[in-house]
């Protein structure tokens, strides 16, 4: 029997020993912030990937086999992502006669507008406008890149964005030569930065595929080992909040995989429907579908980015009859409304059901937390790191209490 001196000798230690793991945990917590969102992409990605596991399983395909196979299609997924943002992003001729492009639709819009505007718009808008010309008009080195991405161009092509450009240095502030001089000489630096960045993420993102596959490979063990440091008296307790992690988040992330793609799905259709290009209708509907993960943001940025393109674009081949070059914003916002009324009538009900049953404040603090500390990333893991922690308090205090543990 223990005495009471050897009771209050044990409980000091193991507060002491507890707090100071805790005080370790959250110290390299914070200095390994950098690989945390990696590491759960990593294992959300496997947990996504479990169900593909076991009907494997059920085809009698050996595990390892069937594990590879998987990793084989993640990393062609990303490859693929990559590749193809790659190879946009980084050809720089594409970029400048997108922004040659940009800019023209952007002060021809509003050029347009402007006689329809009353002044108190105008007093905000002007200067808006004029910010936007500052930021992406072309710098001397630019417009040399300009020249010879011209060439290159058919001579329809070509007289039309020289006429942009032209229409373009018109409105370009007086101060941004001088200032895009001074910075076209670090050119070579910006370069290297940009190479020495590049490797420094690719560096901490390669734990991403690792943890897929170790997640993936752990048949079970992983929980052993997290119950077998579980006093006795509190097995019983942590097996139910385990299993109940497991079907929220298998539940939420599952609901929310199938939701994002019924809504990029949905502007992808809408979207061809009124012209525009099927790629551009594709990349537009993966990046919207993507941001419907993001609650109350998700829609915004879909906006943003369908209202873009609905400014630049100059060739579409509407199949409804009434959508014109002139109108075609019109028929991307109602895009947007038909998107978000589809999710929130039927997707979310339907679909994701009663997954996450979050107060919408808990909701904003958790995204505009996790956009502080890991930034879009860290808003998209907001929500189910919100819904795991939720599930272990609630079950882990419903239980203490059904065991009369507390």
């Amino acid at each position: 029997m223990r005495t009471e001196e050897q009771s209050q000798r044990a409980i000091i230690l193991y507060s002491v020993t507890g707090g100071l793991a805790v005080l370790a945990a959250l110290y390299l917590t914070w200095a390994m912030r950098a690989l945390i969102v990696p590491t759960l992409i990593g294992a959300l990605s496997a947990y996504l990937c479990r169900p593909l596991l076991n009907e494997a399983r059920r085809w009698h395909v050996p595990h390892k086999l069937a594990v590879l196979i998987l990793l084989g299609g993640f990393m062609i997924g990303i490859g693929r992502v990559i590749g193809e943002a790659r190879s946009f992003l980084t050809n720089e001729s594409n970029l400048v006669i997108l922004r040659v492009r940009g800019q023209y639709k952007v002060n021809e819009r509003y050029n347009d507008a402007k006689p329809h505007l009353p002044k108190w718009i105008l007093v905000e808008a002007d200067p808006l406008i004029r910010g936007i010309n500052n930021r992406i008009s072309l710098s001397a080195r630019e417009r040399g890149v300009f020249i010879e991405a011209v060439k290159s161009l058919d001579t329809e092509s070509a007289d039309r964005f020289v006429k942009y450009e032209k229409a373009n240095q018109r409105n370009r502030p007086r101060k941004l030569a001088k200032r895009k001089k001074s910075t076209s000489s670090s050119a070579e630096e910006d370069k290297d930065s940009f190479l020495a960045s590049a490797f420094g993420i690719l560096s901490l993102w390669i734990v991403m595929p690792f943890v897929f596959v170790f997640l993936l490979f752990d048949q079970g063990q992983l929980v052993k080992n997290i119950v077998s440091v579980i006093p006795n008296r509190y097995f019983e307790v942590s097996l139910t909040v385990l299993h109940n992690v497991d079907k929220a988040l298998g539940a939420y992330l599952r609901g929310v995989t199938l939701e994002c793609g019924l809504v990029g799905l949905t502007f992808v259709i809408c979207l061809w429907a009124c012209g525009i290009d099927l790629r551009v209708c594709l990349a537009i509907g993966a990046i919207s579908g993507l941001a419907n993960a993001i609650p109350f943001l998700g829609p915004a940025i879909g906006l943003i980015i369908g209202s873009s393109y609905g400014i630049i674009a100059e060739e579409i081949h509407p199949i409804i009859p009434f959508i014109t070059l002139d109108n075609l914003l019109i028929g991307v916002l109602i895009t947007v409304a038909i998107a978000q009324t589809l999710d929130n009538v039927y997707f979310q009900p339907i679909v994701l059901g009663k997954a996450v049953d979050l107060h919408p404040l808990l909701v904003i603090f958790g995204v505009m937390g996790g956009s502080m500390l890991f930034g879009m990333a860290g808003m998209l893991l907001a929500i189910p790191v919100v819904v795991v922690v939720k599930v272990v308090v609630v079950t882990l205090f419903k239980e203490l209490r059904a065991y009369s543990l507390i």
